[in-house]
C-alpha cells in the first residue's frame, strides 16, 4: 500500500492496512475476519527479530480484532513458522506441526 518501505531486512507499514481490513469486513458483513499477520525473513530457519515480536505485542494490545488469539507467520527459505499470539496474557507460542489423528 501507499507509504509502504520494503528493504531486504526490514519492512514499515504505512497507514491504510487497518482501514482497508475494516473496511473489507464491513463489505463481507462480518464473515472475514483479521487473523494475524505474515511476512518473509531472509533465513533459513526464519525467528521472530526483537522488532518483530515488539509489533506483534502492539498490535495485540492495540488493534481490534475477533476473539483472544491473533496468529503471525514467518516465511524463511526453507521453513515457515507460526506463533500464537494471546490476547490476554500477551505471551505468543509457536505452533507445532499437526501430526494427525
Amino acid at each position: 500500500m501507499l507509504g509502504d518501505k520494503q528493504k531486504r531486512n526490514s519492512f514499515f507499514r504505512g497507514e491504510g492496512h487497518e482501514g482497508f481490513a475494516h473496511k473489507y469486513w464491513l463489505a463481507s458483513n462480518g464473515t472475514c475476519a483479521y487473523l494475524g499477520s505474515w511476512h518473509t525473513h531472509p533465513a533459513l530457519n526464519p525467528l521472530p527479530s526483537k522488532t518483530d515480536l515488539y509489533d506483534w505485542l502492539n498490535v495485540l494490545k492495540n488493534d481490534v480484532y475477533e476473539g483472544n488469539h491473533l496468529y503471525f507467520v514467518i516465511v524463511g527459505i526453507k521453513k515457515i513458522h507460526c506463533w500464537e499470539g494471546n490476547r490476554h496474557s500477551r505471551k505468543f507460542v509457536k505452533l507445532e506441526k499437526y501430526t494427525g489423528l
